[in-house]
């Protein structure tokens, strides 16, 4: 049987709350200030208050349960009696069972009962749905029908979050991995780009993993994309698909050249992108934003926003 692989599950500026703090603290005592009672697990804050900050699988495992549709200040169970907000639970690799709890409805639109998951893959983004007030990460993990501790077994296994570095690559010997081979359910022959690139591109804006079918992902890709600027989710990376992933990746790197939160660079025009557009409207909207042309905080990178960054409009625009 082969070693479980386990991984932080967010990232090492995150912080880890205390007992007194806006939200509960780690552990399994009754030390919650939002409800009475045990608060049995641990909550991560995201480095920048407020923001979505990515959530990755601590082990690899298979998804048994998902729980979607709550809203902030919802008091309704949550996979578990008195826990509440959109949950995801999956049977680890390592015999427990572990859920992630309070991500943001649009984080969970490619979780699926029944779906693999790996250690150290992009899950969901934090969020702050059911008895929460503010942005963060409850991790949870059962055995035996009991809770335990996850923070011991983070620590124990060289994946507690806090100023985690990755391990040196020399020191590491590689998994000789099979290779996964996708349906051919669409001709990529007529592809702006190679299927490799498309599943490249697809995996880091957070579609699926390697595992995932090819169609999967490019589907979920132009599924993901928000108006204006949606794409018809034909399973087809062609010129109109690329030219957009293009045009995001360019729009995402000319905004973290401004002040502000920086965002990942995958080309996803997606909510973390929206919500930055948003951001940077507001911050100069008596400034560069209204030289240019601009009067109204949107979040819509249109014509007269891009011109404020200096790149070519969507190719949609410039028709």
């Amino acid at each position: 049987m082969s070693a479980v692989i386990y991984a932080p599950p967010v990232g090492p500026k995150s912080r880890h709350l205390r007992p007194g703090s806006e939200y509960a603290a780690g552990g399994t005592g009754p030390n919650d200030p939002v409800r009475a009672g045990a608060h049995a697990g641990l909550d991560f804050q995201p480095e920048v208050r407020g923001a979505s900050e990515p959530i990755n699988w601590a082990v690899g495992g298979t998804i048994t349960r998902i729980v979607r549709n709550r809203v902030q200040g919802s008091g309704a169970d949550s996979l578990y009696r008195y826990h509440t907000g959109n949950a995801v639970e999956w049977a680890g690799d390592d015999g427990r069972v572990w859920h992630y709890r309070h991500m943001p409805q649009w984080a969970m639109k490619n979780l699926a009962v029944g779906q693999r998951v790996e250690a150290g893959d992009l899950a969901t983004h934090m969020g702050t749905t059911g008895n929460s007030n503010g942005v963060h990460l409850h991790i949870g993990c059962r055995a035996g029908g009991r809770f335990v501790d996850p923070e011991a077994i983070l620590r124990a296994n060289n994946a507690w979050p806090i100023g985690w570095t990755a391990p040196d690559p020399a020191q590491v010997i590689p998994a000789k991995l099979e290779p996964v081979q996708s349906p051919r359910t669409v001709d990529t022959s007529t592809w702006a780009v190679s299927e490799l690139s498309a599943r490249q591109i697809a995996i880091k804006a957070g579609y699926g993993t390697e595992k995932s079918t090819t169609p999967y992902l490019v589907r979920g890709y132009q599924r993901g994309q928000l108006a204006p600027y949606t794409l018809l989710d034909d399973a087809h990376w062609g010129r109109v698909t690329h030219d957009h992933y293009r045009w995001v990746f360019a729009l995402q790197r000319a905004m973290n050249a401004w002040k502000g939160t920086k965002i990942a660079e995958d080309g996803d025009f997606g909510r973390l992108t929206k919500a930055r557009v948003i951001d940077l409207q507001r911050r100069n909207l008596t400034g560069a934003y209204k030289a240019a042309g601009g009067a109204l905080v949107d979040g819509l990178p249109g014509p007269i926003f891009c011109r404020m960054l200096g790149i070519a409009p969507h190719p949609n625009d410039r028709k």
